[in-house]
């Protein structure tokens, strides 16, 4: 990566080489360029890239994606430090995929969690049963009342 420049380590005094010189002059200029070409005609990078800094973007970005139509758009999963893969949000108010891949999104949870009500208010109007029932304020009964064991 370096053009054949290989840095000798020198010591105060030391002569250099024109061939020193000239070698590292060509990396300079090299990298100098290389900084243009990146500064001006980068569209991508191959390999790992580490940001040890703020990462400031204008437009959106896209990961797996050339053409993204959001700020982030990411087309695969999606794994953060623990836990599982992440590929979708569902809208599905059922919740019945049984998935470990998707989240549901807050429609859907509403949505679910509605339905449910909606049943047991329809299931205690027709009956209700439990083992201890503690009314704390007044009890109003309308119709017959049946009581078994004592009051």
């Amino acid at each position: 990566m370096t053009n054949g420049f290989e840095p000798k380590h020198k010591k105060a005094g030391d002569l250099i080489l024109s061939a020193d010189w000239n070698a590292a002059m060509g990396e300079i200029d090299r990298l100098g360029n290389t900084l243009q070409d990146i500064t001006t005609k980068a569209t991508s990078f191959h390999g790992p890239l580490t940001i040890a800094e703020a990462l400031n973007v204008k437009g959106n970005v896209g990961i797996g994606t050339e053409t993204p139509t959001a700020k982030l758009e990411v087309k695969g999963n999606l794994k953060l430090e623990l836990g599982e893969a992440v590929n979708e949000f569902s809208s599905d108010g059922t919740l019945a995929g049984e998935s470990n891949q998707a989240v549901p999104t807050q429609l859907a949870v509403k949505t679910y969690v509605d339905h449910k009500v909606k049943g047991v208010e329809a299931r205690a109007l027709e009956s209700f049963e439990t083992k201890k029932l503690q009314v704390s304020e007044t009890l109003t009964v309308e119709g017959a009342t049946q009581l078994k064991g004592s009051l």
